[in-house]
């Protein structure tokens, strides 16, 4: 309470509510154990956990979204209840058997783990269960899950009394289930370290489980259960009632011969039609059928000491004084039947009610082991490996992938990461043999080139370590982070009242606000919703602010198409920060072709799209390789991307025209033709000037003379009709 007065204070205003609404009605629940939109009265409250959230990695919901880890549904609870076609991470790894799995799935990705020796008791785990040897134990330990129940329910149930049939075979088939787990788990070889495979060979209790299993099938008659659709207790476990089921099993016989002594007995109009019937609680009565000449219980001359209880449409029913010696002799006996398998079922009950919370215990380790078989599972399918865990700050990825965006594609390229936190302006970042090590990477590139899934795929790499999963990496050595703070994608909603750029805002300032040496923060395109000075003022601020921070100093990964803050000295190369671009593979031969000139050399960083290039050869003369490599890059190649996307060729050419005169600084000064056609013949006829200025006549002239002089043999060393033709024609 002195320590967080607050969350204490919401804990018990929370347990109020909670004690007010209980035990009124169930809760709905779905298929997969969650609770459905139904009432939440009926909750019990079993026990209370405390979670340390400082012992926990945050991230916002948005940043789950935007980093498709859950959508929506999932981050509230929904669970399989509103199950979409979205491929997220939580989808990828939600091949869960039982339906408490669920529930810690949804803990486990809401609050990731900072705690080492959690993280190395998972992946121990998830690298036993995946691997070659334990292959036919891991398959085993799957068919055993499939089919448990939502245990903590059904102990709920049974502690407030509840008998139907399906609790009782959902708790007969968790205990044998259970027995089965833990032999394959003792079947395992050189596991003895493996923490989850510690826990259920100590913890589930084999005799207790073996002794419920065993008491509910001595007692419980499963398919007499079924046909009936009530519990039946079986022969032989209680003497009185094998008594009485002899005895109901013999009533058809003794009322049959009651029935012909009483026909033998008594002697009025009606005798002869005269049966002996038992009805449970009513005991036992003469029936009188009617026929057309008696149609109601009065016209039946009956004894005057017989009493009338009821009629139907076939039949009167009376007690005689024969039957009330039937109903204080023998008895109720079905009545009797059943209140002693309601004893018997109370006492059952009771005893295994007692054991509930180990089986609660023991069904909450089983979801663990679900969890961990299906991050193994997942592992296997994926070609995912174990990433080693530091307290260090760290973030050494090789050969990373993104594992949502590699299964869209039939080649993915790989990437390295390296990174190191508080490594900012003013700390000593330098390591003898070793380049100097950086906190901050900032990627640049064309449009479309792969830099946001650059930025996500190193976020999910760190989110599925956390989480306890391998990760889709060469290797990876990942210090652990506090923090994963996005400015990736803004989810827009008239209900925030809020522009798009706003958000963006928002994100940042929250990151800049809460971020520690062990944040991982991500920022893609941050400043593009304004005016580009201001954006790109922005971006170089923040980028500022973060390596002021010295020792503090984030890792930070960002992505910019303002290219002008390099340049202008926004972010000079002095900054300690990470400069790398996204490879893309020009084609110079398009390039001379379009402009007429001679090859050049050519690098990603340096080439310039000429912005006269034909919309052919825009298309045939970008690559994009998708390889992250050092440097800055110093296009961005809109005009691709606009021509791929399916943008008019006219709208395309006419922006590369005017681009061309801003970067010129002759927007001002010339005028902009609104014909596309003006825009391109005035660009041809540009190039053709370009080579007739550059032909040398004088040289050609030189040459034409000294060809005289000679005499004149042989052909004619310059043809000016086919030179100038040559150049009208922009060869």
């Amino acid at each position: 309470l002195d320590q967080a007065p607050l969350s204490t204070s919401c804990a018990a205003a929370l347990l109020y509510n909670l004690s007010r609404i209980t035990s009124v009605a169930e809760p709905e629940t779905n298929a997969g154990g969650h609770l459905g939109e139904g009432t939440l009265q009926g909750i019990k409250l079993t026990s209370l956990e405390t979670l340390h959230l400082n012992e926990c990695m945050t991230m916002t919901a948005e940043s789950r979204e935007a980093l498709a880890i859950m959508t929506e549904g999932a981050q509230k609870g929904w669970g399989r209840a509103r199950k979409d076609s979205t491929m997220t991470i939580y989808t990828m790894l939600d091949n869960l058997r039982t339906p408490i799995s669920h529930t810690l799935l949804n803990r486990w990705f809401l609050f990731p783990s900072m705690s080492l020796t959690i993280l190395s008791a998972r992946h121990q785990a998830v690298e036993c269960l995946a691997s070659s040897a334990s292959s036919a134990v891991a398959n085993a330990l799957v068919s055993h899950l499939k089919g448990i129940k939502n245990i903590p329910r059904l102990v709920n149930t049974l502690q407030r009394g509840g008998t139907q049939l399906s609790m009782w075979k959902g708790l007969f088939a968790f205990c044998v289930k259970t027995l089965h787990i833990r032999a394959c788990m003792a079947e395992l070889d050189s596991a003895e370290d493996v923490p989850i495979v510690r826990k259920i060979l100590a913890e589930f209790d084999t005799s207790q489980l073996q002794s419920i299993a065993e008491s509910l099938d001595a007692t419980i008659d499963w398919d007499q259960s079924a046909a009936e659709r009530r519990f039946i207790v079986k022969a032989q476990i209680d003497p009185q009632l094998d008594k009485w089921r002899e005895l109901y099993a013999g009533l058809p016989s003794l009322l049959l011969n009651i029935a012909q002594s009483l026909k033998a007995s008594l002697d009025f109009e009606h005798s002869g039609q005269m049966n002996v019937a038992y009805f449970p609680q009513l005991g036992y009565l003469i029936a009188l059928p009617f026929n057309q000449e008696v149609t109601t219980p009065e016209d039946m001359n009956v004894p005057a000491d017989w009493t009338f209880h009821f009629a139907s449409e076939i039949s009167t029913y009376w007690k005689s004084p024969q039957m009330y010696d039937l109903d204080e002799h023998v008895g109720d006996v079905h009545s009797f039947i059943a209140d002693r398998e309601v004893e018997l079922i109370h006492d059952l009950s009771v005893s295994i009610a007692e054991q509930g919370g180990m089986l609660i215990h023991i069904a909450e380790i089983c979801a663990e082991l679900d969890v961990l078989l299906s991050f193994a599972q997942a592992a296997n399918i994926y070609g995912w490996i174990r990433p080693t865990m530091t307290d260090t700050g760290i973030l050494d990825i090789k050969g990373g992938r993104h594992p949502l965006q590699e299964l869209t594609v039939e080649n993915f390229q790989p990437n390295d990461t390296l990174l190191y936190s508080g490594c900012g302006v003013g700390s000593d970042d330098s390591v003898e043999g070793q380049a100097p090590r950086r906190s901050v990477e900032i990627l640049t590139g064309a449009n479309g080139c792969g830099k946001s899934v650059y930025l996500k795929q190193v976020a999910l790499i760190v989110f599925l370590s956390q989480i306890g999963s391998f990760v889709p990496a060469q290797s990876a050595t990942i210090g652990v982070v506090d923090q994963i703070l996005t400015r990736v994608q803004t989810r827009d909603s008239a209900s925030r009242m809020q522009s798009s750029f706003m958000a963006d805002l928002g994100q940042v300032s929250h990151a800049l606000r809460n971020c520690t040496s062990r944040s991982l923060i991500l920022l893609d395109e941050f400043g593009k919703g304004t005016l580009s000075n201001d954006g790109a003022a922005l971006f170089s601020a923040t980028i500022r602010h973060l390596l002021k921070q010295g020792t503090d100093c984030p890792r930070v990964l960002a992505t910019t198409h303002f290219h002008d803050v390099f340049k202008r000295g926004c972010l000079p190369p002095e900054l300690p920060y990470k400069a790398s671009h996204m490879q893309i593979f020009l084609d110079e031969s398009h390039l001379d072709a379009a402009q007429g000139s001679p090859s050049r050399p050519s690098t990603a960083t340096s080439s310039m799209m000429p912005y006269a290039l034909p919309t052919q050869d825009i298309k045939d003369s970008i690559t994009f390789l998708y390889r992250v490599a050092p440097g800055h890059a110093q296009e961005s190649h809109a005009a691709f991307c606009a021509r791929a996307c399916g943008i008019p060729r006219d709208v395309v050419e006419r922006a590369q025209y005017v681009t061309h005169l801003a970067e010129e600084g002759e927007l001002d000064t010339k005028e902009v033709p609104e014909d596309a056609m003006t825009v391109r013949r005035a660009q041809e006829l540009q190039r053709k000037m370009r080579r007739f200025i550059e032909w040398d006549i004088e040289e050609d002239i030189r040459v034409w003379e000294q060809w005289e002089e000679a005499g004149g043999k042989g052909s004619p060393p310059l043809d000016v009709r086919g030179k100038l033709e040559r150049i009208s024609e922009g060869k």
